[in-house]
């Protein structure tokens, strides 16, 4: 099922819906996978161009925040230092030629201390991406498109990610809140 949600109801979890005061409850997700676009277009414009990804030519940008000095706002938000775990078991279940590429020490988070993967990274290998593993704090504003996922460095909307060309995506796994 795609969702393409506006105004309010895009920060309900719709994917969660479901008979909770049943004494046996039934979720939406005993039924159907949910899955969410920004706009029709983009899900026409996906299918209109989807290709078969095959797995001797799959690349995978792994990526983790542990901790930033992004502050949304007055607040600043708290570290996550599972995020290094996550990429590392994730990392260690890949063969290493899915990988986008080595990141950069700054960039990787489970290389020393590090404080994760830079929006410049990002938006520069996404585009050569089909699978995205994205672990990290999300962020959800009253503009939508202005929502996003809070790198090291800021906070990269989701304007910005859809205005990105990413001929062959394929799957974008999000461990973070608000996705």
């Amino acid at each position: 099922m795609w969702w393409c949600l506006t105004g309010l109801f895009t920060s309900l979890p719709i994917h969660a819906a479901g008979a909770y005061s049943l004494n046996i409850p039934e979720f939406c997700s005993e039924y159907m996978v949910s899955s969410y676009i920004p706009t029709l277009a983009s899900l026409l414009a996906a299918r209109a161009n989807a290709r078969p990804v095959a797995r001797k030519t799959a690349k995978m940008l792994l990526g983790a925040v542990p901790c930033t000095t992004v502050k949304i706002g007055k607040h600043t938000l708290a570290s996550l230092p599972a995020t290094t775990t996550e990429v590392s078991a994730v990392a260690n279940e890949i063969q290493s030629s899915v990988l986008v590429h080595e990141l950069p020490t700054e960039d990787d988070c489970t290389k020393g201390t590090s404080g994760g993967l830079s929006s410049a990274l990002l938006l520069e290998k996404l585009p050569d991406t089909n699978l995205l593993h994205l672990a990290c704090h999300g962020i959800v504003l009253d503009d939508p498109l202005q929502s996003g996922f809070v790198l090291r460095d800021r906070l990269v909307t989701l304007d910005e990610i859809t205005a990105l060309q990413v001929k062959d995506a394929f799957l974008a796994f999000l461990s973070a809140c608000n996705t």
